[in-house]
């Protein structure tokens, strides 16, 4: 059996806020349009899966906790991508401060595997892959200096 991946680029990160707030039901009324654009045939309810975050943060002063991104991330891929979280049996979640690119990592981006993948360099962005085990290629790769 192949691995299936799902790979999208998300702008609006998610505020790390608690999950009856008025602020969050803001937050997911923005991203409801790209929550719909997703044309990905969701995984089975039996699937064990595996999540990669990678949040790409260009901005040299301002620097969001990745744990707090995570959660309402794959949270919000309920019913979108995958049937529950609880199926996600291995995951990374990657913080990149682009302004550090070349002191403490080397990035390699693959700008065929997402579209959009450019942005990561200007704008404050996470890249959500989401595949059946075990994990395959990635459209990012880091060496860590």
């Amino acid at each position: 059996m192949s691995s299936r991946i799902f790979r999208k680029l998300l702008i609006n990160i998610p505020p790390s806020i608690n999950s009856g707030s008025r602020r969050k039901r803001e937050y997911l009324r923005k991203i409801q349009p790209w929550l719909d654009s997703i044309d990905f045939v969701g995984f089975s309810k039996t699937d064990k899966l595996y999540g990669k975050i990678f949040y790409f943060n260009p901005e040299t002063y301002t620097v969001r906790d990745i744990h707090n991104i995570i959660k309402p991330i794959f949270d919000m891929l309920q019913g979108y991508v995958y049937d529950n979280d609880y199926q996600i049996l291995f995951f990374e979640g990657i913080r990149l401060d682009m302004p550090k690119k070349n002191s403490g990592f080397e990035i390699e981006l693959d700008y065929d595997a997402t579209p959009d993948l450019h942005k990561v360099e200007e704008e404050t962005c996470c890249l959500i892959e989401v595949g059946s085990l075990p994990p395959t290629e990635s459209a990012v790769n880091v060496i860590w200096l």
